[in-house]
């Protein structure tokens, strides 16, 4: 089922992607939560090459990581989530498997890990560059997962489309990005002093009510598994913002 579209504008984008996350909050909260248990086994691996005692030792856990990272990681990262971000802007239930779109063929698989990985080289190397030009390049290219997953184009076309698509549309993209971005993190850190001042206020009073067998640490742990259920999907509210704004920009023409 398809859904209408905004006009190509921030405020547009960002209003519709939070119609379509409460929409698909359930499918969005499984993708989510799928995506940082697949970060797990990195942190695993790097928690093993720093804890290792054998420099050896150090150096295989810290090869499998950076494998793991860039094998599987970063094909999911760059380009599924976007992609089943565009599922859901359009009105198509979101799914697990569209993570991993890019492994169904070799060609978009390369340009999903090709895309990101100069990126991620130079932050390594030098990140004020990155930050520096990640205003203008990183801008222009929001929309290569997309036209590498959806469209099917091959990483050069794909990077040539998305910097004819967002010509005129630099600060529209910017703010796609940006705008729920902060909404998101002012909102988490709300979250957090709400629950801060709820686990101290609640937990005392439980632990009264009950003789103690509730107390802080079981209603953190209940308030901590709601917060995730409110976190994960919000999460990926910008990149439904820019999944809307791609697909509003295609529609123009």
């Amino acid at each position: 089922m398809h859904t209408r579209l905004p006009v190509p504008s921030a405020s547009a984008c960002t209003e519709h992607a939070w119609r379509q996350l409460m929409r698909y909050f359930l499918p969005l909260l499984v993708i989510g939560v799928v995506t940082v248990l697949l970060v797990v086994p990195r942190s695993w691996l790097e928690s093993l090459a720093s804890g290792a005692e054998g420099r050896r030792e150090s150096l295989t856990f810290a090869i499998l990581s950076t494998t793991y990272a860039v094998l599987v990681l970063l094909p999911v990262l760059s380009t599924g989530v976007l992609y089943a971000c565009l599922r859901a802007v359009r009105g198509d239930t979101p799914r697990v498997r569209d993570l991993f779109v890019s492994f169904n063929e070799h060609r978009m698989y390369l340009a999903s890990i090709l895309f990101p990985l100069p990126v991620m080289v130079l932050a390594g190397l030098a990140p004020a560059l990155v930050f520096l030009l990640g205003g203008v390049v990183g801008v222009r290219l929001a929309f290569v997962p997309f036209l590498v997953s959806d469209e099917g184009l091959h990483l050069v076309a794909a990077v040539r489309e998305s910097w004819r698509r967002t010509s005129g549309y630099f600060w529209t993209v910017l703010g796609t990005i940006l705008y729920p971005s902060v909404i998101g993190v002012v909102g988490f850190f709300l979250l957090l002093a709400g629950l801060g001042g709820a686990v101290m206020f609640f937990g005392a009073v439980l632990a009264q009510v009950s003789g103690g067998v509730v107390g802080t640490y079981e209603l953190l742990a209940w308030l901590t598994l709601n917060g995730t259920i409110v976190v994960v999907p919000l999460a990926l509210w910008p990149g439904l913002a820019l999944a809307t704004l791609f697909v509003a920009v295609k529609a123009r023409g």
